[in-house]
């Protein structure tokens, strides 16, 4: 129900920053109508205590208004302090008009609580240390007169509902706590997603890719940059959407040799990385001439021929940019050989 008044009256969903204030005040609104209608019936019905009647009626007036400022006017500040101030006053009304019978004074306790959620911390601390001061001169000039309380049924109610209403606002308050947490740690992984995620094609980027490396600086591992060759002529015929398209397949393709033996990632532009997580210098060759005539073989949607160009190196756990060079140089002379191939650094075919 809460979450429905909150999207519907306010708009606010529970991505909104505000959501979890808001939803406070809103519960505490309810709360406290629901609080003082029932002791309307309780004063009327069950002991008849006509001015006790009256004052809890006021409360819940002044709680109804404090809900149409809040969903209606959408005025929460407001809406926070006329509730807060509805309480407050409902309870030293109670306290004055009833002394220490019932253990009317154990109402107090529900001030703070209030006060702090509503206001924050600032303002919080200096109403309930003024509510305070208040409530203990009034305590102080009945020290005198008062006379002890007996527990009977009145005292017994009083007890138990401000039990159950501080139960009810913990529970919901640390309810909300967890969800804002678990929101939280959402938004978290989703951006620590998007800053290691090349946003057109989903794979590593560039900063990622170096992480890896850098993270598996003792593994014995294999390296392979790979360039689209004459890219620019694939914009520049077809547009650069067609050319976004054909980079995405060329990046399905790409996961879907490479498996669960390594990473790809993109470098940037029509340049791809693949870190091949095996030693073996056989196996890497084979995923390379698998990745060049798999892409040759490819139509790609476009009328004109895609092929790639890769340049492997053997990464020994040494600096990683020694290796990415290397691997770049191994690219350049296939390029300037006709592209269409491979090279590995201290090998070729």
């Amino acid at each position: 129900m809460i979450q429905y008044l909150m999207s519907s009256y306010l708009g606010i969903n529970k991505q909104d920053e505000h959501y979890r204030h808001v939803s406070l005040v809103l519960i505490y609104a309810i709360s406290c109508v629901c609080v003082t209608t029932f002791y309307c019936f309780y004063n009327t019905l069950i002991f008849d205590y006509p001015k006790m009647f009256l004052i809890d009626l006021a409360g819940t007036i002044v709680g109804l208004l404090a809900l149409y400022v809040l969903l209606g006017l959408k005025r929460i500040r407001l809406a926070s302090w006329i509730l807060l101030l509805m309480a407050a006053g409902v309870v030293l009304a109670v306290i004055l008009s009833r002394v220490n019978a019932n253990y009317s004074m154990a109402w107090a306790m529900i001030i703070p609580l209030m006060s702090v959620f509503l206001l924050g911390y600032l303002w919080g601390t200096v109403f309930s240390l003024g509510y305070l001061a208040l409530v203990v001169w009034i305590a102080r000039q009945g020290l005198e007169t008062w006379q002890a309380a007996p527990w009977d049924v009145g005292s017994a109610v009083n007890v138990v509902a401000i039990y159950l209403l501080l139960f009810m606002l913990s529970c919901y308050f640390e309810a909300s706590r967890r969800s804002a947490h678990k929101l939280l740690q959402a938004s978290n992984q989703k951006l620590a997603h998007l800053a290691s995620t090349d946003v057109l094609t989903g794979l590593k980027n560039r900063r990622s890719i170096e992480d890896y490396l850098l993270a598996h600086d003792r593994q014995p591992l294999f390296l392979a940059m790979i360039d689209v060759d004459d890219f620019k002529h694939i914009n520049d015929d077809f547009g650069h959407n067609t050319g976004d398209e054909v980079l995405v397949a060329l990046a399905q393709l790409m996961q879907q040799l490479v498996g669960d033996h390594g990473v790809v990632g993109r470098w940037g532009g029509e340049e791809f990385v693949i870190v091949f997580d095996d030693s073996n210098v056989e196996a890497f060759e084979a995923l390379l001439i698998q990745l060049v005539q798999g892409v040759a073989a490819t139509g790609f949607g476009v009328s004109r021929s895609v092929t790639i160009s890769v340049g492997g190196s053997r990464h020994t756990g040494a600096d990683h940019k020694l290796t990415l060079r290397a691997a770049d140089e191994a690219l350049y002379e296939v390029k300037q050989k006709g592209k269409n191939g491979y090279k590995i650094a201290m090998a070729s075919a």
